[in-house]
């Protein structure tokens, strides 16, 4: 009952996605139909950063001041985001995986908790990582370019530097950067999950950062596939 009323608050919106084979995949996943439903479940609820209209910066404002000071905590401790590949961060993307037995309650799975389930999952994906000032890699977000949207898959965070701040730290750097690359004319959105799917404490984490669920047609532009 929740999620039905949530769906009928969502605002509407179009999305369309074009790129490579990963992004061609990224879309007949978020458009397959539920086989007992019969509906794209994939289009009630993702959560979504609009990378447009941020009047007077990203994060500004009261509404976004827990994430301002939590991101600001963690670049005090020294922490920094620069990009990288998961190719060459397995090592420690498997240490961030071990770091804890489960996460949102759902045990790891044991596909992701050995090197080469690592390079199954991720093989040599994009993204952002989160450095202690050691420069080690403490939290990683790898994502697929898929035309009007970028999708995170592949989001996690060493569980002994939670409390430092460093997803937020993570999330917002790399929403900034989205949101330079859009107005270059780079995607309009950024997708993390779906609103439905995340428990309580996910969902804040994600409405602290701009986040909001929405009701998504999402198609395909085959003019511009690569």
């Amino acid at each position: 009952m929740r999620w039905a009323l949530d769906v009928m608050a969502m605002d509407r919106l179009e999305i369309r996605m074009y790129g490579d084979d990963a992004a061609w995949a990224m879309f007949r996943d978020v458009t397959a139909r539920h086989p007992r439903l019969k509906v794209s479940i994939g289009s009630y609820g993702p959560s979504l950063v609009r990378l447009s209209g941020w009047d007077g910066g990203y994060l500004q404002g009261g509404d976004f001041a827990d994430a301002r000071r939590k991101a600001r905590r963690a670049a005090k401790a020294g922490y920094t985001v620069r990009p990288i590949n998961a190719d060459g961060y397995r090592g420690e993307l498997l240490e961030i995986h071990r770091s804890t037995p489960a996460r949102q309650g759902i045990p790891m799975k044991p596909d992701v908790l050995t090197e080469e389930g690592v390079a199954r999952a991720f093989g040599n994906r994009q993204g952002n990582g989160v450095f202690d000032a050691g420069g080690r890699l403490r939290g990683y977000m790898l994502w697929i370019d898929a035309g009007e949207v970028i999708v995170l898959r592949g989001v996690m965070g060493h569980a002994e530097f939670l409390r430092d701040g460093i997803m937020y730290l993570l999330f917002s750097e790399t929403i900034r950067e989205a949101i330079e690359k859009c107005e270059r004319g780079g995607a309009a959105w950024l997708q993390y999950t779906w609103h439905h799917r995340q428990g309580d404490g996910m969902r804040r984490f994600k409405h602290e950062l701009g986040f909001r669920p929405y009701r998504v047609a999402w198609r395909w532009d085959r003019s511009r596939a690569r």
